[in-house]
């Protein structure tokens, strides 16, 4: 498909005497329109999903050197309700504290935790099928929380609560 500025140069070289905005007004009108997909929002029952994700911070000088600074967010998808502690590590053990944590903090958990396709979560994927990590499901098994992906680039799965926190270097994977 070409840009409208290419017909304009072609109508230039013709004896056109119009301007570019005129052409690309026109092409407008007579390009076909891109289709949209349709989506079904759903809304989500009390209890039901959060949603969790990382956001780098920037580094913090330790003895020896320097460390990445990662804030751990979690929200209750229905209330919106966020709960986050800075880490200094990605590891699934830090994961999966940071998870008792808000759990503890939040006075129960949901039924399902909503991942971003992190390397910490999910050891393989082939299509949609899913290897997660062994760790993350032993926990999920003792809290009776069932762990989920975004669709791979699809960006209407990814974590719409979460957006308030997302900066250029947040922790998303997918």
């Amino acid at each position: 498909m070409l840009r409208s500025t290419r017909p304009y140069d072609m109508l230039c070289d013709r004896g056109f005497r119009g301007s570019a905005r005129t052409v690309r007004l026109y092409a407008a009108t007579v390009r076909p329109q891109k289709r949209r997909e349709v989506f079904l929002h759903t809304e989500l029952m009390i209890g039901e999903q959060a949603q969790v994700d990382w956001a780098y911070n920037g580094k913090i000088p330790v003895p020896g050197g320097e460390r990445a600074l990662w804030l751990f967010v979690i929200v209750l998808s229905y209330s919106r309700a966020l709960w986050g502690e800075f880490v200094l590590d990605l590891s699934v053990q830090s994961l999966c504290r940071s998870l008792v944590r808000a759990a503890r903090a939040f006075g129960g958990v949901t039924r399902q935790w909503l991942f971003d396709n992190p390397k910490t979560v999910v050891i393989e994927r082939c299509r949609s099928a899913v290897r997660f990590h062994p760790t993350l499901l032993s926990l999920a098994a003792d809290m009776r929380v069932q762990p989920r992906l975004c669709g791979v680039r699809q960006p209407q799965h990814n974590l719409r609560d979460l957006r308030p926190v997302r900066g250029k270097h947040s922790g998303r994977s997918c």
